[in-house]
């Protein structure tokens, strides 16, 4: 974008929107890559020409960027249920017992270890919500783990089992 639009007036924004109709016009190809400056990791998008797009290259390419979208009249989004199965978390955090704060320190501290090896943010992992609700309901089955608000199948799959772990730890 700072090399091929330092003086247009085209924002970044618009500007993705171009590579995304390119994009699905098989006119070029995105990669998304990282690099790392100062020990923090930096996304970014490669573009590149598809074999479709390598003609268009020879030409000029003409379009109109338009300032705003709106939807159709008559073409509403409409809002996800809230599945009555989940359990939702409190705004307010209740009190909680020695018991459970030793468990909720547990889990803190695994979730951080985890987070640190796959270089995410703790809460990418789970929230702090989640955390506490771990701590209060203590489950011990997938099924139990599945009622609680943020937990899905994905994360059942990959941390269901050492969570139990460390939950069934925390109880003896």
């Amino acid at each position: 974008y700072s090399e091929l639009c330092k003086e247009a007036d085209l924002t970044r924004d618009h500007f993705e929107q171009i590579l995304g109709g390119l994009a699905r016009g098989r006119v070029i190809q995105l990669t998304d890559s990282v690099f790392e400056k100062d020990g923090k990791r930096i996304p970014y998008r490669v573009a590149a020409l598809t074999a479709d797009g390598r003609p268009a290259a020879e030409t000029t390419l003409h379009f109109t960027v338009k300032k705003t979208f709106e939807a159709e009249p008559g073409h509403r989004i409409r809002k996800k249920k809230r599945r009555p199965d989940k359990i939702a978390a409190d705004k307010e955090a209740q009190p909680i017992g020695p018991k459970d704060a030793k468990l909720e320190a547990a889990l803190r501290a695994w979730r951080l270890a985890e987070a640190k090896r796959r270089s995410v943010p703790a809460f990418r992992i789970f929230t702090d919500q989640v955390l506490q609700q771990l701590a209060q309901m203590r489950p011990e089955t997938d099924n139990a783990l599945r009622s609680i608000k943020g937990i899905g199948n994905a994360l059942i799959k990959q941390y269901g089992a050492e969570i139990r772990r460390i939950i069934a730890r925390a109880e003896t």
